[in-house]
């Protein structure tokens, strides 16, 4: 027997009934097992973690590395304490890091410099690595090794994806909600552009429409002596000009037309 690692997805309710569990003094993983036997096992690494670790970060697993995303893609953030087993997990806002990190990693080059002798100064679990180095035994490949690193990157890569759907039907409500509210205001600016567009053509029409408009009466006033500086605009003086009917003198209709 070993200590094996292996990688579990747990929803929200899953984690905060498991943290509940233990919260009781329920101490055995058997138990665990049959509380959350429902729950896949997404990765499962043997005992080749905390070789993983090392490759990853240059350390063994028995000393995490806080708030380094290669050390908690292996042993995870927060623990759960009082248990014989180690069971530690990591919380959705933290994956982002984790996935951008594994995804970044140069795997090859870090095997280009693996050496089991080095594992063996490191106390590498499991404790085998001086024989292994002593027989000339290869324990750990590049090639098993880089495929445990890539099922890992998978595995965060599917847990991200989970919190992105997630994440978009959230987002993807507040817009839809949003944009409804928009199109309500939209089409309120709408009926306000019309009534203020049909306020300005009424006003306009008492301004320079009709026999009595406002800019004939003033021009009667000007007729009839007042001076003033100010002018209309041309822009004003054209309307009032297109309701002005013009008329033919009289003297015109009677007057014998000029010999050519």
């Amino acid at each position: 027997m070993g200590i094996i690692a292996n990688y579990k997805y747990l929803s929200d309710k899953n984690l905060k009934e498991l943290k509940a569990f233990y919260s009781e003094k329920n101490e055995t993983f058997e138990e665990t097992e049959e509380q959350n036997g429902d729950v896949e096992i997404l990765l499962d690494l043997d005992k080749m973690w905390d070789a993983l670790h090392f490759v990853l970060t240059g350390a063994s697993s028995s000393e995490p590395i806080k708030n380094n995303p290669f050390s908690e893609a292996v042993v995870g953030v927060s623990s759960i304490e009082g248990v014989e087993e180690f069971i530690s997990y990591t919380e959705k806002s933290r994956v982002k890091d984790i996935v951008f990190a594994l995804d970044h990693f140069d795997i090859e080059k870090a095997m280009e410099n693996f050496s089991m002798k080095e594992c063996r100064k490191a106390n590498i679990y499991p404790d085998i690595w001086n024989y292994a180095y002593q027989k000339k035994v290869v324990l750990i490949s590049p090639t098993n090794l880089i495929a445990a690193l890539r099922l890992a990157l998978d595995l965060w890569k599917r847990e991200y994806q989970v919190k992105n759907i997630q994440d978009i039907i959230k987002r993807g409500t507040v817009l839809y909600e949003k944009l409804v509210g928009f199109t309500e205001t939209f089409e309120k600016i709408g009926d306000s552009l019309q009534a203020a567009s049909t306020a300005y053509k009424n006003a306009l029409g008492q301004l320079s429409q009709g026999k009595g408009n406002l800019i004939r009466q003033a021009d009667m006033l000007t007729e009839l002596g007042i001076t003033s500086k100010k002018r209309f605009s041309s822009r004003i003086r054209q309307e009032a000009d297109k309701g002005i009917t013009p008329v033919t003198p009289a003297r015109d209709l009677f007057s014998e037309p000029e010999e050519q």
